[in-house]
């Protein structure tokens, strides 16, 4: 492993994948974007359906784990030389590529052009956060849970109006595409919608809640989906979160 900026990776990589020398694929992108094992297996077990959306599904390290608890997983992926040369050899390693199928495009547009009636039962989002060097910083203050009920409203207001440059990861400036998206996969649920956002550790707390909004109205509840935030730690350390849109029975705050 000659490359500095992926030693680090190399290093985690029975983290990343268990089954790691069996076979697995791997390009320079996807060492810093696949979800570790321990942690993708959380997730399938919280999104346990019929027939699962895996968008930005990259290098499957989600869809492997979502094939062993759904019904059917749909990969998508806007790179077919990875569809085909990374994603797909790595679930035949884990057994699982005839419950997985994969589509190649834009996430949006796919989503969109699925069916309204495409009995799709959840929607699970890994959107790219900025490679290696996408910004680490600070945490939400410590203290906040023991916040009173006003405190918290004008911080989480704060937030969602504009996450400055004061420590936070701006989602609507990291990943513009991430609304429209998600708006695009409400359209595939007729009534409360199940979508499973991963992202980074310290994301504005009010962005993240705002994913669950249809409007733009601070002050209104109409339109608003619960948002439950996962928080995830790996050999001590916090890796990321996951924020669980609508009806997700069994996820955890």
């Amino acid at each position: 492993m000659r490359d500095p900026e992926i030693l680090r990776w190399w290093k985690r990589r029975f983290d990343l994948f268990e089954r790691f020398d069996e076979g697995i694929q791997m390009d320079r992108e996807s060492w810093y974007s696949v979800t570790p094992e321990e942690i993708a297996r959380n997730q399938a077990k919280t999104c346990t359906c019929d027939l699962m959306v895996d968008a930005y599904a990259g290098a499957g390290g989600n869809s492997i784990q979502f094939a062993r608890t759904c019904g059917f997983v749909i990969g998508i992926d806007n790179r077919l030389d990875r569809l085909t040369g990374i994603f797909t050899p790595n679930t035949r390693v884990y057994g699982v590529s005839s419950r997985v199928d994969c589509v190649c495009g834009d996430v949006t547009r796919i989503l969109r052009a699925l069916r309204t009636d495409a009995c799709v039962d959840t929607v699970f989002m890994s959107p790219p956060w900025g490679g290696p060097t996408y910004p680490h910083h600070r945490p939400l203050p410590p203290g906040s849970a023991s916040w009173n009920k006003r405190r918290r409203r004008q911080h989480i207001i704060a937030e969602m109006r504009a996450a400055k440059d004061d420590g936070v990861y701006d989602l609507a400036a990291n990943i513009p595409s991430l609304t429209e998206a998600i708006v695009a996969a409400r359209g595939l649920f007729p009534a409360r919608p199940r979508i499973a956002v991963y992202l980074p550790r310290n994301c504005a707390l009010g962005q993240v809640l705002k994913l669950g909004w249809t409007g733009e109205n601070l002050e209104s509840v109409e339109g608003r989906e619960e948002v439950v935030v996962e928080d995830y730690w790996v050999r001590g350390r916090r890796l990321a979160i996951c924020a669980y849109i609508g009806q997700f029975e069994s996820a955890d705050s």
